[in-house]
């Protein structure tokens, strides 16, 4: 069976198997009393160990359930207790007024690689149930990609259950598709909230029965407002540049090609300038220079390419158009809530800046002016409003992402080439629901929105493509799978996640990691995370904003006289460099003849400012008096010590506020703030705790490369 929750999310359904178990144990005549369940592709940690279930209570209703089935006649597993309902007779005293989670009623067991079970812990009621009786199992995938033995093991129980709201990661649909095709035909309930989230599950239409839970949405009225009006020209660009028909094409070529396309759609959306920094640029530039490594040729056969693309960074006209209309249809007079969906984070944070300076606020004020800015991927406050306008096409999801928000209208500003994408888009994933019964209604809604956008593009849906040259590369293309990068710097390592998006991050970097007791986290290091963590993530931009804010009212506060003082070493140092005339490479050797073995970078750091930072100071007090020495100044010993106490204070509050500083965040994000922290936030910061839940989200973990 399909459940389909029309564009709105359903986030309780990791409580099914328990509430299946518990209070409506006997809802499904087919289903035993003390059948077997699984849940793919894992169970919410937080709503596994929330405590929802009286066990008093509990136990009362599994005995009205085996009354009622007795009654009717039941099945063979019925009648046998749960070894949890003998502990809480037991212990019924103690047990008065008690409410324990789901996981302690039912096992949480994970299944590992090679089709081992891995009990979980159940708390009290597990320590306290008998061995000799029978124990409620709800299995769960291991930490890692589901083979063959380990889906027969997921697929062999009595009710299979799939939540694929949200789950775009490869690793993870194909672990689902595995267990699905083992599976079968027996009992399985699917849940999705988008047609998105059906693309790359394999169902069967003759074996799926479909159900739709919610009356649809209303249907938005669609608006196109184009820009780059050359993209349709320009496209013919990149093809040529790609056509390599007269040559054999090799695998890492067609590589190269995806991505150059992914930069190309990507360059053409961009809305930060420079555009350069668009990362699918990037990634093909990184790819073209490991690959090129091995296939000197590439370089040859791609340089028209990257001669197109080098061009298209270079365009900030395309940035700008995009950007004026965007402000265009957010500062027109609408009523309501606005929602705009953009690209990625990095988008959003730039457009919020934008808007501000705009109407003259700022960021923290645009939601109580009703204009919420968010990537198209987020999902975590599903809000309503009004209006809400797309920064371009990103693929079925963010066409989702916008039906999600309930809109009057709907506002697209793209390209030619967007807007048919779109409209493509919007009839393929009608075709798709219209193979499964049930789903007709969904269906027919999504045929008269592509008719609505179909209005707009009607001049290239009837267009005709001439190719003068034939290729294997040309035509349109579009993926929103995630970018993998071919090479990461040493010691970095990419996670992917299960929604698709993905982050670079050093392999020592600490994240914070649901524990498998519900709300507790634990710390991980990078290195040692595994696909299913269920990780908080911070957006690096978002707390760089904060800090900025804590660390510029620490400075004129608190540490004001020792920032004072570490100005004035500073300018000491650069003033006696500049009057000695030592280069970094004289000042190491001079070091080293002292007894303090230092690198060039090191001393080139202490003595010059670069346009990002000012200059390092050395951490080690025997290395800042031995340069203070080298560079001549006339200071004693306690004058030196004095300015570097000032300087290591300084570096030290500022290290610890930038780690309680993401600790709140993370802690905003969970709703653990506690009410002092959220006054000091308000009194001393200027920081409203509502405003740093936009700073992290929950992600799981799907891959990890490097």
């Amino acid at each position: 069976m399909l459940v389909l929750s029309p564009w709105a999310d359903m986030p309780l359904v990791s409580l099914l198997p328990f509430h299946l178990h518990l209070r409506w144990a006997d809802r499904v005549p087919w289903l035993s009393l003390n059948a077997r369940f699984a849940f793919l592709p894992s169970v919410a940690e937080s709503l596994s160990a929330t405590p929802l279930y009286p066990a008093l209570d509990a136990q009362k209703w599994r005995q009205q359930s085996r009354s009622k089935r007795h009654s009717a006649g039941g099945q063979t597993n019925d009648f046998a207790s749960a070894d949890w309902e003998r502990a809480v007779i037991k212990h019924r005293e103690e047990l008065a007024g008690v409410c324990f989670p789901g996981r302690s009623f039912i096992g949480v067991d994970s299944v590992s690689r090679d089709g081992a079970i891995r009990r979980g812990s159940r708390g009290a009621l597990g320590r306290w149930a008998p061995a000799d009786l029978a124990r409620p199992q709800l299995l769960i995938s291991s930490r890692g990609d589901v083979g063959a033995t380990e889906a027969a093991v997921l697929a062999d129980v009595d009710l299979l259950l799939v939540d694929l709201q949200g789950l775009h990661g490869p690793a993870a649909r194909k672990g689902l598709n595995e267990v699905l095709h083992h599976r079968g035909t027996r009992p399985t309930v699917v849940f999705a909230s988008c047609p998105s989230d059906l693309e790359g599950t394999e169902l069967s239409s003759a074996q799926t029965e479909s159900w739709v839970t919610e009356a649809l949405p209303r249907a938005p009225s669609w608006l196109t407002q184009t820009v780059g009006r050359d993209r349709a020209l320009q496209e013919n660009t990149i093809d040529f540049a790609l056509d390599r028909s007269d040559r054999p094409a090799t695998p890492s070529f067609h590589t190269l090609a995806k991505l150059a396309r992914h930069a190309w759609w990507g360059l053409r959306q961009a809305l930060i300038p420079p555009t350069v920094a668009c990362r699918e640029y990037a990634s093909f530039s990184n790819a073209l220079d490991t690959l090129c490594a091995r296939e000197p040729d590439l370089r040859f056969q791609l340089a028209d390419a990257c001669r197109v693309l080098k061009g298209a960074a270079e365009r900030t006209d395309l940035a700008k158009e995009r950007q004026d209309a965007l402000l265009s249809r957010v500062l027109a007079k609408n009523v309501g809530d606005t929602a705009v969906l953009t690209r990625d984070d990095a988008h959003a944070i730039f457009l919020r800046q934008l808007l501000a300076a705009e109407l003259g606020v700022t960021v923290r004020d645009l939601p109580h002016l009703g204009v919420y800015v968010r990537p198209h991927y987020w999902r975590r406050n599903a809000y309503r409003c009004e209006t809400c306008i797309l920064a371009g096409y990103f693929g079925p999801r963010s066409l989702d992402a916008a039906l999600r928000c309930q809109p009057a209208n709907v506002t697209l500003i793209a390209d030619e080439v967007e807007q048919r994408a779109t409209w493509f888009a919007l009839r393929r994933q009608k075709d798709q629901l219209s193979r499964l019964p049930g789903l007709e209604s969904v269906a027919a809604r999504l045929e008269d929105l592509s008719e609505e956008v179909g209005k707009n593009v009607a001049n290239l849906r009837d267009s005709v493509s001439v190719a003068l040259q034939p290729g294997r590369t040309t035509g349109f293309s579009f993926s929103e799978e995630p970018i993998t990068e071919l090479t990461l710097p040493n010691g970095a390592l990419q996670i992917i996640f299960t929604d698709g998006s993905s982050i670079v991050a050093p392999e020592g970097a600490r994240f914070d990691v649901y524990g498998r007791l519900g709300n507790a986290l634990r710390v991980k290091r990078g290195r040692d995370l595994a696909p299913g963590d269920e990780i908080i993530v911070t957006n690096g931009a978002e707390q760089a904003r904060f800090s900025d804010l804590v660390l510029e009212r620490l400075d004129a506060g608190p540490l004001k006289t020792h920032v004072e003082k570490r100005a004035e070493w500073l300018h000491l140092v650069q003033s006696f460099s500049v009057a000695s005339q030592q280069s970094p490479g004289t000042i190491v050797q001079k070091l080293a003849a002292l007894g303090h073995v230092v690198d060039r970078a090191s001393a080139r750091s202490w003595i010059s400012k670069t346009d990002d930072a000012e200059p390092a100071v050395p951490s080690r007090y025997s290395t800042f008096a031995a340069l203070a020495r080298v560079l001549r100044m006339p200071h004693s010993d306690a004058e030196l010590r004095q300015l570097y106490l000032s300087v290591r204070r300084v570096r030290t509050v500022h290290r610890l506020a930038g780690r309680g500083l993401a600790r709140a965040i993370r802690m905003a994000h969970l709703g653990a703030l506690d009410a002092p922290s959220q006054h000091r936030l308000q009194q001393q910061w200027g920081i409203e705790p509502h405003e740093l839940q936009d700073a992290a989200r929950v992600a799981t973990v799907d891959q990890i490369l490097g």
